[in-house]
C-alpha cells in the first residue's frame, strides 16, 4: 500500500498535467502548421517594419481578400495571422518596451482569434465550440487509451495500475478545464518566441533597432502581480466547494495562469545563481531538470521573491 501511495506522490508531483497541458495542445491545434503560423505573419510584420511608407489603406484592401481565399480554399485563420503581424510590426517599429509588445499582441492574437472564429461560425465555416471541445475530448480519450495499454504492459500490480488509471483520468479533466488559461500561456510563449525572432532579423534594417529582451535571470515581476496569485487562489479555494461551477473553473484558470508565471520566475532566480556561482552547462540542466519534479517550489521560490528580493534586483533598479 506504501508503494501505490508512492506512485501516487510522485505522479502529482512531477506535475503532469504541465506536460500534458503544452502537448495536447499544440499537436491538436497546430499539428503541421506551426511553421505556417509563424511565416504568415512575420512577412507582413517585416514588411511594416522595412517598408514603413505603405499606406494602412493597402493593408485594408488586402485582409478581405485574404479572408475570401481563406473560406475558397478552407485554411482558416490566415487573416488572424496576417492582421496579427500587421500589429506586431507597427508595435515594434514604434520601439515600445519588450513587455508591453508581447501584452499587447497576446491580447491582439487573442481577441483576433476569438473574432474570426465568431464570424466563421456565422458563415457555417467552422463547428460551434461544443463540437470543437467534444472532438478534443475524444482526441485525449484515444492518447488517455493509448498510455493505459502501455502501462497494461509494465510490471504493475492491479492495485497500482488502478491508481495510475485514477490519477491520469483526473489529469485528464482538469486539462479539459485548463483550455483558456493554457491557451493564453501558449499565446505568451508564441509571442515570446516570435518577438525574438522579429528583433533577430530587424537588425538587418539601417537605423533601426528593437529594444533588446533582459536576460531571463533578471527577470522581475511587478509586486502587484503577487497580490493577484494570492487573491486568485484564496477566492479559488473558497469556492472549490461552494459557488457556480462556472466561477470555480474561470477562478482555476486564473489561479494556473499565475502558477505559471511564478514558475518562470522562479526558474530565473535558479538560473540567476547558477550564472552567479559559475556553474557549468551539465549541473545547470541537471538543476533544471531536478527542479521540474517539484514545479511547487520553484513557484513558491517566484512569489517569495517578491518580498525578499533573492537576487537583490529590485534595489539596483535593474
Amino acid at each position: 500500500m506504501n508503494h501505490i501511495s508512492e506512485i501516487s506522490e510522485r505522479l502529482n508531483k512531477t506535475q503532469t498535467i504541465y506536460i500534458l497541458l503544452f502537448i495536447a495542445i499544440i499537436l491538436y491545434i497546430l499539428i503541421g502548421n506551426l511553421l505556417f503560423f509563424l511565416l504568415i505573419p512575420l512577412l507582413f510584420s517585416i514588411i511594416k517594419i522595412f517598408y514603413p511608407s505603405i499606406p494602412n489603406y493597402t493593408y485594408l484592401l488586402v485582409i478581405p481578400i485574404l479572408f475570401v481565399l481563406e473560406c475558397i480554399f478552407k485554411i482558416h485563420f490566415i487573416t488572424t495571422f496576417v492582421v496579427f503581424g500587421i500589429f506586431a510590426g507597427e508595435l515594434i517599429s514604434k520601439n515600445h518596451s519588450v513587455l508591453r509588445v508581447i501584452i499587447y499582441n497576446t491580447l491582439i492574437l487573442i481577441f483576433l482569434f476569438l473574432f474570426q472564429y465568431f464570424i466563421l461560425f456565422l458563415f457555417n465555416e467552422i463547428p460551434p465550440v461544443k463540437k470543437v471541445l467534444l472532438e478534443f475530448k475524444n482526441y485525449l480519450h484515444a492518447y488517455q487509451e493509448t498510455f493505459f495499454q502501455q502501462i497494461d504492459k509494465q510490471n504493475f500490480s492491479l492495485e497500482e495500475l488502478i491508481v495510475i488509471k485514477k490519477i491520469f483520468s483526473q489529469k485528464l479533466v482538469l486539462l479539459v478545464q485548463l483550455i483558456p488559461s493554457s491557451l493564453i500561456i501558449f499565446s505568451i510563449l508564441y509571442n515570446y518566441f516570435y518577438y525574438n525572432l522579429l528583433s533577430t532579423l530587424t537588425r538587418y534594417k539601417e537605423g533601426f533597432l528593437a529594444n533588446p529582451i533582459k536576460k531571463y535571470s533578471h527577470w522581475l515581476y511587478p509586486d502587484y502581480l503577487a497580490l493577484g496569485f494570492l487573491s486568485s487562489w484564496m477566492l479559488f479555494l473558497l469556492f472549490k466547494y461552494f459557488g457556480p461551477k462556472q466561477l470555480y473553473l474561470s477562478l482555476l484558470n486564473i489561479w494556473y495562469f499565475f502558477q505559471f508565471l511564478y514558475i518562470v520566475c522562479g526558474f530565473s532566480i535558479v538560473s540567476f545563481f547558477l550564472n552567479k556561482f559559475n556553474f557549468p552547462l551539465i549541473v545547470k540542466i541537471f538543476s533544471f531538470i531536478l527542479l521540474s519534479l517539484s514545479l511547487n517550489i520553484v513557484m513558491f521560490l517566484g512569489i517569495f521573491d517578491t518580498w525578499f528580493d533573492f537576487r537583490k534586483l529590485r534595489k539596483k533598479d535593474i
